[in-house]
């Protein structure tokens, strides 16, 4: 599909920050293996995005996904993915439990990920779901920008994990929790954590129609640098 996207004060090394837009191509091909219990899925994607005044940002990207759903019985299923991801991007913080949290500027980056999650009804009104991932990060030296050392350009590994609850109090409306951790391996700046947590109530308003209220946030610790523990 085609996008067009709307930017308020784009970084570019050399450039003073001002706003920008942005048309984006998008194409996808899909390929799916129907197992006994599951499926198999395999995922080709890759998008075109043009800049109206940076034209230095334009980008050409891939990403390449491999996921299994399997449902061992009628009350649990399980999930599990690998992901190589190749794009330039900056900070987009459309989810907390996703996003890159270090990544503060336009980079070129290289992502390989892996994750898997199980979740299990409790009886009637009560299920429940864990998960994790594990990634690395690999970012290359665009050429307009100065080499640099600052945490949104380090290589790094990333663990994350998760754990959350859903209640449903009638047919119509439901009520969930979440928790999550990540931890960071930076090449540099040594070890950073985070811990986010979410609250999540639903209700259907006529048949077909739900509204889904969420709040959440996350905090950040920031650890010194490696090169100021060694000289303490």
């Amino acid at each position: 599909g085609l996008s067009y996207y709307y930017r308020s004060r784009v970084n570019y090394f050399g450039e003073e920050a001002r706003d920008d837009s942005s048309l984006r191509l998008n194409l996808a091909l899909p390929v799916t293996h129907t197992l006994k219990r599951g499926s198999l899925r395999f995922i080709y994607q890759t998008h075109l995005e043009k800049f109206e005044t940076f034209d230095q940002l334009d980008d050409l990207g891939h990403r390449l996904s491999l996921d299994l759903g399997w449902q061992p019985d009628q009350r649990s299923s399980l999930n599990a993915g690998a992901t190589y991801h190749r794009r330039r991007d900056q900070l987009d913080p459309s989810s907390v439990d996703t996003v890159d949290l270090l990544a503060f500027r336009q980079l070129q980056r290289e992502q390989a990920s892996g994750q898997l999650g199980y979740s299990r009804q409790l009886g009637r009104r009560w299920s429940a779901n864990i998960g994790g991932r594990a990634s690395a990060y690999r970012f290359n030296e665009i050429v307009d920008e100065p080499p640099t050392t600052e945490p949104d350009t380090e290589d790094r590994s990333e663990i994350a994990g998760t754990a959350g609850a859903n209640r449903r109090f009638s047919d119509k409306s439901s009520f969930g929790f979440s928790v999550g951790a990540r931890l960071f391996e930076l090449d540099l700046s040594g070890r950073q954590r985070a811990v986010s947590a979410s609250l999540t109530y639903s209700r259907e308003i006529v048949e077909k129609s739900s509204l889904s209220l969420r709040i959440g946030g996350f905090r950040m610790e920031t650890g010194q640098f490696v090169e100021e523990e060694q000289q303490t």
